[in-house]
């Protein structure tokens, strides 16, 4: 067979002459016009890796040409994004709206890269980038800060930083605040008649939550401290008269929230004129504010929240010397332990188990006994608050415990409690044998409902006389035993006995209702006149996952997160039987502060 010479010559350029898409190191002598080819066809890889790389490689080169045509990518790659979200939202097959969702987060990683890139070659342009570059940098800048990826928006803050202009603070902070008032807005405008202003509507919950407005504080806190003393205390002096000329609540708190991100004596100087405020809102966010500044100087102020009249703020007050840590602190929680009562009992001991590694079960005598024998010795927390030290504390210390409540094997010293359990149709499956009793029969194994109840039963026993509680039983429905909380009377622990005796296992899992329903029962909490809460502690149990309501984890946990973050519910979960969700379980208790326990069988 005769081969033609075309042929030939072909198979000769293949083998001799590299690919124009390869990565190959930079080479500033090479023409623009093949490194611009070679770098728009790597964007075209199948692997995202391929493209950072042709990304690299043509920024190296440097100059305005290569400023210019990154410019272009980053707009080709941002008219991308908006095709594959309409694609998304339009496909009606689940393997399309797959490929496009991995398609727009692998465009999302190169937006993030080209925005880094385009900040750098662009500011690098003879040390003085020109006008017209300086303009498109800071659109491309300003246009990312409300892109719904947070790996997008990092970019954006951490290349303002990189701009190093003296205005970068005032630009992000000015957006800050529009993004913040987009959301009270946008909540208000979609809420469904009848539902509490806290709660967010579920086709939004994700878009514009809480955890992206607070990485955007901590970024301004970054800018912060880039910039001279002169820019901090012209924006502290703007920060404060905000404050103090604000004449809503949310409006200070906002601004409290905002200072509690910048580590300068100034900023401390105004959370403590938050701290001592008329509103328990702002002095909550005040204590808290100052507990992230992790000064010694702190303690004296903190100690005194934790005496004030509005119990939320002094639960605060106890997270925030957990915090901030030290001897002194240590000693402000010992002092206090034989002041306070109820949850907030639990809370210090907590605190102090953590900062020590011991812990003597809210036991006051002992924990001033072992301080005044270890004072002198005290070096600080253990590593990392190691949870093997803390056990072991536990070991040593069971027979100093104080009588508390349990459920499930959770303690705690609250006396106002409510009890919120899974009543949905998987709940009548019988537990797994145990392993070690091979002879039961199934008949023998009680169903899941069952041994539910008997931990209830078992853990309304062990309510203190002046303790109130309520429980709520949920499966489609939501029902609650009471409208409002009541006395652990005698007569009362009974008819709930016999009330959840009645409850019949069916329908699905509405675990979100059953947290709405027992965070309204729980009262206004700090917006009441005597800024009292009807319930500081919540024992939520569940066998699956949420199936009727407001599903999506990362929202339901969002959401719980707004409604407690002026009544500073504890959410303490059990997972029960293999179905349940148990990371999903564990880090609604974690967005609370509470403990989470799995039950396998």
């Amino acid at each position: 067979m005769t081969v033609r010479p075309y042929v030939l010559a072909c198979l000769f350029a293949l083998l001799c002459v590299p690919p124009l898409c390869a990565q190959s190191p930079p080479d500033s002598t090479e023409p623009f016009t093949i490194a611009r080819v070679k770098f728009v066809r790597g964007l075209k890889a199948s692997a995202v890796e391929h493209r950072l790389a042709a990304l690299d490689a043509f920024a190296a080169r440097g100059g305005p040409r290569v400023f210019r045509a990154l410019d272009d990518a980053l707009a080709s790659v941002r008219r991308e994004l908006s095709e594959l979200d309409r694609t998304g939202r339009r496909a009606r097959s689940w393997k399309k709206r797959d490929r496009a969702r991995r398609r727009a987060r692998d465009q999302r990683a190169l937006e993030a890269a080209l925005l880094r890139d385009v900040t750098r070659v662009g500011t690098a342009l003879d040390g003085r980038p020109g006008d017209e570059a300086r303009r498109r940098i800071e659109a491309a800048l300003r246009e990312s800060l409300d892109a719904p990826s947070a790996i997008v928006r990092d970019a954006a803050i951490r290349s303002w930083v990189a701009l190093g202009r003296p205005d970068a603070l005032a630009v992000v902070m000015l957006w800050l605040d529009q993004r913040v008032a987009a959301v009270r807005a946008r909540r208000a405008g979609d809420r469904p008649t009848g539902e509490r202003p806290e709660v967010l509507a579920p086709r939004h919950a994700l878009r514009l939550d809480e955890s992206s407005v607070a990485s955007l504080r901590g970024a301004v806190g970054t800018l912060f401290s880039r910039v001279d003393a002169t820019a901090r205390a012209s924006l502290l002096r703007v920060l404060r008269e905000r404050f103090e000329g604000a004449t809503e609540t949310r409006a200070r708190v906002e601004t409290i929230e905002t200072v509690g991100f910048l580590d300068d004596p100034g900023a401390e100087a105004l959370l403590r004129v938050a701290v001592a405020a008329a509103e328990p809102e702002v002095r909550m966010v005040g204590v808290e504010a100052l507990g992230r500044q992790r000064r010694p100087t702190v303690v004296l102020p903190l100690a005194k929240a934790l005496h004030d009249r509005c119990w939320q703020v002094a639960s605060v007050a106890v997270d925030a010397l957990e915090r901030v840590g030290g001897s002194t602190a240590v000693g402000v929680l010992v002092d206090a332990l034989s002041d306070v009562d109820g949850r907030l009992k639990t809370d210090v001991n907590r605190a102090l188990a953590t900062l020590t590694g011991e812990d003597f079960h809210e036991n006051g005598a002992r924990w001033r006994d072992w301080w005044r024998e270890n004072r002198a010795v005290y070096r600080g927390r253990p590593p990392s608050a190691d949870p093997e030290v803390v056990a072991a504390g536990r070991k040593r210390s069971w027979m100093n415990r104080t009588r508390g409540v349990a459920f499930y094997g959770i303690e705690t010293s609250s006396k106002r409690v409510v009890y919120v359990l899974d009543i949905s149709s998987s709940m009548n499956e019988r537990a797994t044998r145990p392993k070690t009793d091979a002879t039961a029969k199934d008949r023998d194994v009680p169903r899941r409902i069952d041994a539910a109840i008997a931990e209830l039963e078992r853990s309304i026993t062990a309510l203190a006389d002046d303790a109130t509680f309520n429980i709520v039983f949920y499966e489609t429905r939501v029902v609650s035993w009471r409208t409002e909380q009541v006395v652990a009377t005698p007569e009362n622990r009974a008819a709930a006995r016999r009330w959840a005796r009645r409850i019949v296992a069916r329908g699905g899992t509405n675990l979100f209702g059953a947290l709405e329903h027992a965070f309204a029962l729980s009262g206004r909490s700090t917006l009441d006149a005597r800024f009292a809460s009807a319930a500081d502690t919540f024992f939520v149990l569940s066998d699956g996952q949420p199936t009727v309501g407001l599903v999506d984890a990362d929202s339901i946990v969002d959401a719980v997160r707004r409604l407690n973050r002026f009544r500073q519910v504890r959410v303490h979960t059990i997972a029960v039987g293999a179905g349940a969700d148990a990371a999903f379980l564990a880090r609604l208790a974690a967005a609370t502060g509470g403990h989470t326990r799995t039950i396998r069988r």
